[in-house]
């Protein structure tokens, strides 16, 4: 995004820099060095993230949830308790974006053993089904976005 503004092929963009249980979002952090911008605002929103499985798959399937780092950072303890059996992996490149590995999941380019994480918005843009909501280890789980302009 802040690539994007900068070429200035957008005006306005907003990411996230701080979560209340995970802390600072390192990618945005490594971003905000290397380009110029003029913040607008900032605003926190309540997060929570639901576990999700592909229609055709089961939870006894499941053998590793794969989603944002901040995500497994904001649910380490109750995953630990409630799927200690589970891998916790982050996605490389594209799929590090929980939301890619949710579309991905839907159109079955991953197979059907992986779970994902993050807004429960998410099984309604890619026809997902939820196994658990509300996974956050705290409920006053808030992240504060930034909004930019060039």
């Amino acid at each position: 995004m802040l690539k994007a503004l900068n070429n200035s092929k957008i005006d306005i963009g907003q990411f996230a820099i701080q979560n209340s249980i995970g802390g600072i979002v390192n990618e945005s952090i490594q971003a905000m060095s290397k380009y110029t911008f003029k913040i607008v605002d900032q605003f926190a929103i309540e997060i929570a993230h639901a576990l999700m499985i592909r229609h055709d798959s089961d939870i006894s399937e499941i053998d590793t949830i794969m989603t944002h780092p901040q995500v497994l950072s904001q649910c380490k303890n109750n995953l630990d308790e409630k799927y200690p059996l589970l891998n916790k992996i982050s996605g490389e490149g594209d799929l590090v974006d929980h939301s890619n590995v949710a579309k991905h999941l839907s159109k079955n380019m991953l197979p059907k053993n992986i779970a994902t994480m993050g807004s429960n918005i998410l099984t309604e843009i890619y026809g997902l089904k939820v196994v658990e909501d509300n996974l956050q280890d705290r409920k006053d789980n808030f992240t504060t976005f930034l909004v930019v302009s060039n």
